[in-house]
């Protein structure tokens, strides 16, 4: 039988959780196909929560890809409800995402001089190096 990913029928209006969700779930499938695990004991509760982490962060990579996010930041953006309407995505999105980048990251290049800061989250704050090297 072919994978199916199935979606509850009273999200389609909401069009944020609707993508959200689907992107979540194809999150599982790219990242712990047959993975299923119930959780019936604290170590299955962990490896769950591993497997919904994986599918979460491949969901917002997908959705909000880091290039993406950069370019937003070049068209001055500096609020999440800007950077939210300007990716079309939901303000949770945006802050899930750059949590994630947070962790991988202290600060997110956005020119040679230009970095947002990724350890104040959820404000959002913009350094500019003035120095420039010869």
């Amino acid at each position: 039988m072919p994978h199916m990913i199935f979606l509850d029928h009273s999200i389609k209006n909401d069009k944020d959780l609707h993508l959200y969700t689907l992107a979540h779930e194809l999150g599982h499938y790219f990242t712990s196909i047959g993975d299923s695990i119930n959780s019936t004991n604290y170590i299955q509760k962990i490896l769950n929560n591993k497997c919904e982490n994986k599918a979460d962060k491949w969901a917002l990579e997908f959705l909000i890809k880091e290039n993406e996010l950069i370019d937003a930041l070049n068209n001055d953006i500096c609020s999440l409800h800007e950077l939210a309407e300007y990716l079309d995505v939901s303000i949770e999105m945006i802050l899930k995402r750059l949590e994630y980048l947070s962790l991988q990251k202290q600060t997110l290049k956005i020119t040679n001089n230009k970095y947002l800061v990724l350890t104040n989250l959820p404000n959002i704050y913009i350094y500019e190096d003035a120095c420039t090297y010869l």
